[in-house]
């Protein structure tokens, strides 16, 4: 075999000498090297196209044979997919199984949110609760005790004066205690909810109101898929059609609920043909 120089040399191979790499180009297969370029590293076989003892066609698969590769390599990348997000996509359809749940069950729930004076040690200043007819049990303002804060004002737009003839909270009780008797409570955002109601309770020397609550907010931010690898959660949403009027928030909720249940229980998967391979993608490439 003929050695020759790399590519720009005084010696460097002719046109018609090809690589390996260079061959599969152009569909050809190498057969005997009829020369070669020596590196540091390695040894470049050179091959002569125009030479049918140097080269051959190389055969192509047929039309069955790349089908059944494609569709090996979208099964393997769904495999991987799986494993790597498909539990992710489970939150999704669990959220839609137990929304349909409920919605099948409307006698057995009850939805409630509030507005506050504030975000720390706040009392309710408005409150309401829907059942799962969407009729309502209670939508009502509450007299407290302390001044509201602009902040919770900016967004909730009641100011002290708008509740200068409101009930206070001791006067709503027993209707709050008979609307949520025996019902499941759904509450977007209930720790906070909870804990208003509860704080409302103790300063009035009131018993406190004994009640099982089911949050929508995780159950909505589970189905809407957002994770975060860096908090190790999913990202919380902003309440849809939400107007922190207490019952525009109930009635809200009942939409989430809805679209919820409306949607598909079946996993819902990427292109795989297109897509990238799921080990290929980066740690903040969530496919949701």
């Amino acid at each position: 075999m003929i050695e020759y120089s790399y590519w720009g040399g005084d010696n460097e191979p002719t046109e018609n000498l090809k690589t390996t790499k260079q061959l599969a180009e152009l569909g050809l297969k190498g057969i005997k090297p009829a020369g070669y370029i020596e590196t540091r590293k390695y040894t470049i076989k050179l091959y002569d196209i125009n030479d049918n003892n140097s080269v051959k066609p190389k055969k192509q698969p047929t039309l069955k044979q790349l089908e059944a590769l494609k569709k090996a390599r979208i099964e393997s990348r769904k495999k991987a997919w799986i494993k790597r997000y498909g539990w992710i996509d489970q939150y999704r359809v669990d959220a839609v199984k137990r929304s349909r749940e409920l919605l099948a069950t409307p006698d057995s729930w009850v939805i409630l949110d509030i507005e506050t004076t504030g975000l720390y040690n706040c009392e309710v200043i408005k409150i309401a609760v829907i059942d799962g007819h969407k009729n309502i049990l209670l939508n009502t303002r509450v007299k407290p005790t302390i001044p509201i804060e602009y902040e919770a004002y900016q967004v909730h737009g009641i100011s002290d004066n708008d509740l200068i003839y409101a009930p206070s909270f001791n006067v709503i009780y027993p209707q709050l205690k008979a609307a949520i008797k025996d019902k499941l409570v759904l509450i977007y955002n209930e720790d906070f909810d909870r804990n208003a109601i509860a704080h409302c309770c103790k300063i009035r020397s009131l018993p406190l109101l004994q009640y099982q609550t089911s949050c929508m907010m995780h159950l909505y931010a589970g189905w809407y898929g957002c994770y975060s690898e860096y908090w190790n959660d999913f990202q919380w949403q902003k309440l849809p059609g939400g107007n922190h009027t207490a019952l525009g928030d109930c009635l809200a909720v009942y939409g989430i609920l809805e679209k919820m249940a409306n949607d598909s229980d079946q996993p819902k998967y990427p292109d795989f043909e297109d897509a990238p391979k799921a080990d290929d993608q980066g740690d903040d490439d969530i496919p949701f």
